[in-house]
């Protein structure tokens, strides 16, 4: 399988993007558990679906170089949450 070629979105004045990595599990929880944040996308999910759709984004990261973006506030470093691109 060919490696694509990975990059963060460039962080605006408020915003900066990183990488899920496998020690963000907390923030992920924080995300997908979060009733209103997950009620249209089937949510909210256990510890088990958690670490699956972890999983799953740093998946995509290696197989296709993008993922849905952990998001923070660049001057606090505080988690918004996340957003990004699905492969098709």
């Amino acid at each position: 399988m060919r490696r694509m070629a990975q990059s963060l979105p460039q962080p605006t004045a408020r915003l900066r993007f990183a990488w899920w990595e496998d020690v963000d599990q907390a923030l992920a929880r924080a995300l997908y558990s979060n009733v209103k944040v997950t009620e249209l996308i089937g949510g909210p999910f256990d510890d088990a679906q958690i670490a699956g759709r972890l999983a799953e984004q740093r998946r995509t990261r290696s197989e296709h170089g993008i993922q849905y973006w952990p998001i923070f506030l660049s001057e606090t470093n505080s988690f918004v949450g996340c957003c990004g691109l699905r492969p098709r």
